[in-house]
């Protein structure tokens, strides 16, 4: 896995995606974060 960039997108208030990487294959691994209730998956 070649790993080109990384991006952090806010998709609305208070929820983020960070760490954002796409792969060869066109498969995105990412850390989600809703602020809101304080928590990652």
């Amino acid at each position: 896995m070649k790993i080109n960039k990384i991006w952090t997108v806010r998709i609305s208030d208070d929820r983020y995606v960070h760490n954002a990487t796409f792969v060869g294959d066109n498969t995105m691994y990412a850390l989600f974060h809703n602020g809101g209730y304080d928590n990652y998956k």
